[in-house]
């Protein structure tokens, strides 16, 4: 599997976590714990070995994606995003 197709495997986990969503009275909605600390692991995981182009993802994506809470996985599917977006221009550029 390519990264680019990692990272949009990774996106579409992300987006099945937030049907996971649980509310709660004393915090912010938050997702399945085990399937975040799974998503989060392998995302990091990903982020450290992709090429530089990704590099300032991970810091954001450490910095903004630890708790599981609804607005981080979103956040981190933004973030992902955005290295996909990355990636894909740089295969283009390659082609």
């Amino acid at each position: 599997m390519t990264d680019l197709e990692h990272i949009h495997h990774l996106i579409d986990q992300g987006r099945g976590l937030l049907a996971t969503q649980r509310p709660s009275l004393d915090t912010a909605p938050a997702v399945d714990v085990a399937a975040f600390s799974t998503w989060r692991s392998r995302s990091l995981g990903l982020l450290a070995s992709s090429p530089p182009a990704a590099d300032p993802y991970l810091g954001s994506f450490s910095k903004h994606v630890r708790e599981g809470f609804v607005y981080e996985v979103k956040s981190g599917i933004g973030i992902l995003e955005a290295v996909e977006e990355e990636l894909a221009g740089c295969e283009a550029a390659t082609h």
